[in-house]
């Protein structure tokens, strides 16, 4: 399978966690997401500053059941109060957050450019390599001996980091200048223009969702179109986003310019 089709490995997640029976879980969990994608391509950038005061107030109701067992207080006094203080604090912090958000999407987007680019022959031949030693060193554990984890997964990214920094030139400056440029850049972006950025967020949020809902729901159902939807869903994807992105910008600034045209009709009343 390739690395790049992601409907197939999202269905073969849904899979690998259904009981027997619920064959119709995986079509359900697909409309879920595209509704999702829907909601968040219509009012994502509306919902924004809602959904930061949902999270920080779930964050602070999590801290609140630890420090609950840690200090010995009671439970649900401690999980509201501290769910009152995390959602004070995301509606407050929500400017800040979004722009590290930002941030952080633009830097790993940015990574991905670059690993499409420049790293798609190294990782191939690091993954081949790796394939090529597993077949090779086969061994089978003691018995009564305790099952190790199949990878370690810090060992496997540092020997990746150095391999890919002894193949790529200045790959480790590279990584490190894509991520601080790009990170810096978002963070200013979202911080003096953060309507722009809600809309450019919930643009590319909602159709990407949408996108792997529908293309999961075509692996589901009728597979022998993937083709035609890999040829042309690109298109179609980009077309959505362009509408998705203009409505999300018309959206937050109606709000604006509606207040403002009351405000501007009070003051000339008076």
């Amino acid at each position: 399978m390739p690395t790049n089709d992601l409907p197939q490995m999202f269905l073969n997640t849904i899979k690998e966690h259904i009981p027997p029976g619920a064959e119709w879980m995986p079509l359900a969990a697909t409309a879920v997401v595209a509704l999702i994608g829907l909601v968040f391509m219509v009012k994502g950038a509306r919902l924004a500053p809602v959904l930061a005061a949902l999270v920080f107030a779930l964050v602070g109701g999590l801290a609140g059941s630890l420090l609950a067992t840690l200090f010995a207080t009671p439970l649900w006094p401690t999980v509201a109060g501290c769910s009152a203080v995390g959602l004070l604090l995301g509606v407050v912090l929500f400017r800040v957050w979004f722009a590290l958000l930002v941030a952080a999407c633009l830097a790993l987007v940015s990574l991905a450019v670059y690993g499409g680019q420049v790293l798609r022959e190294p990782l191939d031949s690091y993954l081949s390599a790796g394939l090529d030693r597993e077949k090779q060193l086969v061994t089978l554990p003691e018995a009564g001996s305790p099952v190790a984890p199949s990878t370690d997964w810090q060992k496997e990214a540092a020997g990746l980091w150095a391999y890919l920094g002894e193949q790529v030139p200045n790959f480790q400056t590279s990584v490190w200048a894509i991520v601080v440029s790009t990170g810096l850049a978002g963070l200013i972006f979202g911080l003096l223009l953060p309507k722009i950025a809600r809309a450019l967020w919930a643009a590319s949020l909602g159709t990407a969702l949408l996108a792997l809902a529908v293309g999961t729901a075509v692996q589901l159902r009728c597979p022998d179109h993937m083709p035609w939807l890999q040829r042309e869903g690109l298109i179609v994807a980009a077309a959505l986003w362009v509408v998705s992105l203009a409505y999300n910008w018309a959206d937050v600034h109606g709000v604006r310019l509606k207040k403002s045209a009351k405000g501007g009709a009070a003051k000339a009343a008076t």
